[in-house]
């Protein structure tokens, strides 16, 4: 009996050892897992702050790429205004082939017979005054380019002779004398008709002609670009001064 005692209590003392055992393994694995579960939390926490912060950078980023962009695109509007300005003046300047509607006038000497029936060469020429009026009356017509045989006439042309040869731009020309001007064909024939130095011309024997370039002909008039050099000698813009 006695024995049986002892034997009962040593197996009662190691169930109770195996019991608290295994109480104490069992906290310890809810202490690991407790513990586990913060670091998985403060980690996902982290990142979560991290990709935020990552967002407002790239907000700001992208911001500022719109804001680039915008100013690129102002830049290119600028640029393309200052472009076609440019253009504009080139155009205006004379530097800047063109073609349209309009007019183109023939002027031509007297055949030599009515030459020698006038006894004076210089009444049966073309002379630098005829063109330079003539000109002058299709500019009245508004006409927008005007050249003559293929010279451009611009602001600073000069039409002038020198002993027996005309001289625009510099450039000896020689009969017939083709005047062409783009611009409204019916404004440019009521200034030509109205010309005086034109109306002398035709009616004192010159052979003189004129033909209309319309929206329904088959080919425009072609005016070359000025080719010669501005004389800038004397004048300067007011930045300058």
């Amino acid at each position: 009996m006695h024995k049986k005692i002892i034997t009962l209590t040593i197996a009662c003392f190691l169930l109770g050892l195996v019991l608290i055992s295994q109480i104490r393994l069992e906290d310890s694995i809810k202490d690991n897992t407790v513990n586990s579960n913060e670091v998985l939390v403060n980690l996902v926490n982290n990142l979560e702050s991290e990709i935020a912060m990552r967002e407002t950078y790239l907000s700001t980023i992208r911001q500022q790429i719109d804001e680039v962009s915008a100013s690129i695109s102002n830049d290119e509007t600028e640029l393309g205004e200052m472009q076609k300005h440019l253009t504009e003046l080139r155009t205006i300047a004379g530097y800047t082939p063109l073609e349209g509607i309009g007019i183109t006038v023939t002027l031509d000497d007297m055949p030599s017979t009515a030459v020698n029936q006038t006894n004076d060469a210089s009444l049966s020429i073309i002379h630098y005054q005829d063109l330079l009026y003539i000109v002058n009356d299709l500019k009245r017509g508004e006409a927008e380019a005007i050249s003559i045989n293929d010279q451009r006439i611009i602001a600073t042309s000069e039409i002038r002779c020198v002993g027996n040869t005309i001289l625009v731009n510099t450039t000896r020309l020689a009969p017939p004398y083709v005047i062409k001007a783009i611009g409204n064909p019916a404004a440019l024939q009521n200034a030509l008709q109205s010309s005086s130095t034109y109306e002398r011309l035709k009616f004192g024997g010159f052979p003189v002609s004129h033909e209309l370039t319309t929206t329904y002909s088959n080919n425009l008039i072609q005016i070359p670009a000025y080719v010669g050099n501005y004389s800038t000698s004397y004048i300067k813009s007011e930045d300058e001064e």
